[in-house]
């Protein structure tokens, strides 16, 4: 078994506030670093910080967070991104897994979900890398 690489810094790029909040509190206390976003412009200042991982809602209020990955990888390749969307259709999904992104989580998510793609996308990491 391959160890786990530890994932210290998350951004969060969704435009609710409150499941910004949510997540932040539930990342928080098991000890990660976040930073939030609520739009598509506000979250590419964040990438520079360049997060482990990053939570990214599909609908924002400036563009469709599928149309973001490409710039993600170009700004921070190294960057792990989950989809979190109310919208999980197979095809949406079909069409994440293309792009690289390595996780997809349904809204509305249970802390639990949340923590077991944390583990699932950091063992995946150190996998890739060797």
């Amino acid at each position: 078994m391959f160890p786990k690489r530890r994932i210290r810094n998350i951004l969060i790029i969704d435009d609710e506030e409150d499941l910004c909040w949510l997540l932040s509190n539930i990342l928080q206390s098991r000890g990660y670093n976040i930073s939030t976003a609520n739009s598509i412009s506000d979250g590419m200042a964040c990438l520079k910080e360049m997060p482990d991982l990053l939570f990214l809602d599909l609908k924002l209020p400036d563009g469709d967070g599928m149309d973001l990955l490409p710039k993600i990888r170009e700004i921070t390749p190294q960057t792990l991104v989950v989809i979190i969307s109310a919208y999980g259709s197979e095809e949406k999904r079909g069409e994440a897994g293309g792009r690289g992104v390595c996780g997809f989580i349904d809204k509305p998510f249970t802390e639990g979900n949340v923590l077991e793609i944390i583990g699932q996308v950091s063992s995946e990491r150190v996998i890739s890398e060797q």
